[in-house]
């Protein structure tokens, strides 16, 4: 279960840009002041430009990523994400068919009925075929143009007597896991969970990151669960941007921030996906720091600093280890002030001579999660 942290903090008193501290940096030689760049290659979840910082103090000192956008849920890894109820008697095997009154997390359609938000939900595991159109779109107008991106799949001969595969028809995708296309009745069909497992009948939801690397794609333990662990999506420009030579990579970890509830949680990138777009995060961290009102939250991200993308069984655990010293380091920068002024006001660039009210408010629940993480920032 994902372990909640809402601390929360009621003072509206306004607070000068530069409030008066003592930081560590005054009590010793050679402390070194962030430098700050902003990097406007990322969008949020509307396709809204979303601006970057790039702030680093050099060498061994303080160096993150922050940006700001509102959340948007991401489902895949847990073992009961997607599922379509089978109405047929019998599995692809031969035996009893487990698909019945399924209700995976993964459903869309509103008022439809069950099986159909099942299926369209199923939209959602669908990648694109490489040919300019949408993957979940030609899945969800009855194309077979698509491939299997979200989910286990194995063509028919694949599975042979081993796995059960939902072969109806309408899941059949003619595109592989590379690319290409293949020959109708030849497609790949979603891998189904058999009677002896917990979540028997839905499919295996997969991410880009895995807990053992040594478990068989068809075990769900292999896969980061959404519902257990605070992820978020990596996209396509954290290849493109570094800080002293390190980029953000697959198990790196992070900092996620709500600006109006102070509600706070230790994250790590634990699921990719293509384009621009950030704020997506897993079940875990939407529920926890989510206030259901589309506020901005702003995320810290530290380069380099995760194992990769085999990050081990249960992650979540290990998550403020790796966090911890990374955040502390803020408080051994003269200007790290600037930064909390800068992420208050909105205005990564040049915040004002003097914050607002509400940036004020901002401010302090930006420093409250900062200081909780190790930071010592005056309260």
């Amino acid at each position: 279960m994902c372990r909640n942290l809402d601390i929360s903090f009621t003072s509206d008193q306004q607070l000068p840009r530069s409030q008066a501290r003592l930081s560590i940096c005054e009590l010793e030689e050679g402390c070194q002041n962030i430098n700050f760049d902003i990097l406007n290659v990322l969008t949020d979840r509307d396709g809204n430009a979303t601006p970057m910082l790039r702030a680093n103090a050099g060498g061994g000192n303080f160096a993150a990523f922050a940006y700001q956008c509102p959340l948007n849920l991401d489902i895949d890894g847990a073992p009961n994400t997607y599922g379509w109820d089978n109405p047929a008697a019998l599995n692809s095997l031969g035996d009893q068919n487990e698909q019945k009154n399924l209700q995976p997390l993964e459903v869309w359609g509103g008022g439809a009925t069950n099986s159909i938000k099942q299926f369209v939900g199923l939209g959602n595991a669908c990648g694109d075929p490489g040919d300019g159109s949408k993957g979940h779109k030609n899945f969800v107008n009855g194309s077979h143009n698509f491939r299997w991106a979200s989910v286990v799949a194995k063509t028919r001969a694949q599975a042979g007597n081993t796995f059960i595969i939902d072969d109806r028809p309408e899941l059949e995708a003619l595109v592989d896991e590379n690319g290409g296309a293949v020959a109708a009745g030849h497609g790949f069909f979603p891998v189904v969970q058999p009677h002896n497992s917990k979540f028997k009948g839905y499919y295996i939801s997969t991410t880009a990151t895995m807990t053992d690397g040594t478990l068989p794609d068809e075990n769900f333990e292999k896969w980061v669960n959404a519902v257990e662990v605070p992820y978020a999506v990596l996209t396509n420009p954290w290849a493109n941007v570094n800080i002293n030579g390190k980029n953000v990579g697959l198990g790196d970890v992070g900092l996620a921030i709500n600006n109006v509830t102070r509600r706070f949680f230790g994250f790590l990138f634990g699921d990719s996906s293509g384009g621009t777009k950030v704020g997506e995060v897993s079940q875990c961290l939407y529920q926890t720091i989510s206030d259901g009102a589309n506020s901005l939250c702003t995320f810290l991200v530290f380069p380099g600093s995760g194992p990769g993308a085999q990050v081990g069984r249960h992650p979540e655990g290990r998550i403020g280890q790796l966090l911890r010293p990374l955040v502390t380091k803020v408080a051994a920068a003269g200007n790290a002030d600037d930064l909390l002024d800068r992420l208050a006001s909105g205005n990564l660039q040049a915040p004002g001579a003097r914050l607002t009210a509400q940036q004020s408010r901002v401010r302090r629940n930006l420093l409250v999660a900062l200081d909780f993480w190790g930071a010592n920032y005056p309260i």
